[in-house]
């Protein structure tokens, strides 16, 4: 069994800890609503919305219905199109503040800044144990959470406030990816464990399957009855293009957008090659990791769940962004242990093949 010595522990301790002083700092230092010309950012136009949720409920004590779509003129300024959202969260917020008197704005978006900080520090550990379920050693697993920790892109989501780390971490805590999309897999990985004949399993399966339909099926319901949309994501609301070759051009032309974007603006066109050369590093990483794994799926029952978890989740992801002409990288955030698992292994292995070390060992 592999056991992590005490300077190894210390070494992940101190990452984390890097990474949550960038988090305390994007908490703190980031005004709500700031425009996007301020900083040279994207992304922090959604927010207010998400605040005002929040703010509704503190004020009428009932759920919001989405009136204002976020593809109408002044969206930004009533910031009200976030409103079809799951409650959960913003009743979580609602909740803390109501039972510590917290009525004043800044407080409030720091609370529920700060609960999203909280929920990613248990992601983190969640995420762990995945890597270590699908055979990963402890130091792979701690590796591979590490880089999770300090990508850019999810240090800056999970600081604002808004139901997304909640979201992620119900959906890696059963080990999902998004219930509408990845039932197929998880009906045909019932019936694979289901013909070995564990009781235990089986179980397992049964409730896996189930809770995600018993808590989120009568919001999506409610969605379509309000709506006429399950996630409220597609038709006229959600197109900001007018063709498809327009949609492809613009996915095409900027492929930073592609996978977890940085919520920076477009880098100049010499800038550009590079984001053009570190996603084909990626794909092609991944494809590796794939094959080799396609190539030992007698002994990796898991490996293979994985594969069609993330393939699945790519098809959704393009069903999303093709239509619209607009990436949102953090929709893949659903399959990031998958993603992360398929860039790293092959890494591994060439460490492995030639001896070297992983990511921690390195460092000491």
């Amino acid at each position: 069994m592999n056991i992590l010595k005490k300077p190894e522990i210390i070494i992940f301790i101190l990452i984390v800890l890097f990474s949550l002083f960038f988090r305390i700092k994007i908490i703190h230092a980031l005004p709500l609503g700031t425009t996007t010309t301020k900083y040279g950012l994207l992304g922090f136009d959604d927010e207010p919305a998400y605040f005002n949720y929040t703010n509704y409920i503190q004020k009428a004590h009932q759920l919001p219905v989405e009136k204002h779509a976020v593809s109408y003129a002044n969206a930004f300024k009533i910031n009200e199109f976030e409103y079809y959202q799951p409650p959960l969260y913003y009743l979580s917020v609602f909740a803390i503040c109501e039972l510590y008197g917290v009525s004043n704005p800044a407080s409030v978006l720091l609370i529920g800044r700060y609960l999203n900080m909280f929920i990613t520090l248990l992601s983190f550990y969640i995420i762990y144990l995945i890597f270590t379920q699908i055979g990963w050693e402890k130091e792979k697993s701690i590796t591979g959470l590490l880089i999770i920790s300090l990508l850019g892109c999810h240090v800056y989501q999970t600081s604002l406030y808004g139901n997304d780390p909640l979201s992620w971490f119900l959906i890696w805590w059963i080990f999902l990816t998004n219930i509408l999309v990845i039932y197929p897999v998880l009906l045909w990985a019932f019936y694979f464990e289901l013909k070995k004949g564990s009781e235990k399993v089986t179980q397992k399966s049964i409730f896996i399957i189930l809770s995600p339909l018993v808590a989120a099926l009568p919001w999506y319901i409610c969605n379509y009855q309000l709506y006429n949309s399950f996630l409220l994501l597609s038709g006229s609301q959600w197109h900001f293009v007018s063709t498809y070759f327009e949609s492809l051009t613009n996915i095409v032309l900027a492929p930073y957008t592609f996978l977890f974007r940085m919520h920076f603006k477009p880098p100049k066109t010499l800038l550009s090659i590079f984001n053009y050369l570190q996603y084909l590093f990626v794909f092609a990483l991944t494809l590796a990791g794939i094959w080799k794994s396609v190539k030992s799926i007698k002994h990796s029952f898991y490996i293979l769940v994985f594969i069609l978890m993330l393939l699945t989740m790519l098809v959704a992801y393009l069903w999303l962004v093709i239509p619209t002409g607009s990436t949102e990288g953090r929709m893949l955030f659903p399959a990031l242990p998958a993603i992360i698992y398929f860039i790293c292994q092959p890494l591994f292995d060439l460490a492995e093949k030639f001896k070297l070390k992983t990511y921690i060992n390195l460092i000491l």
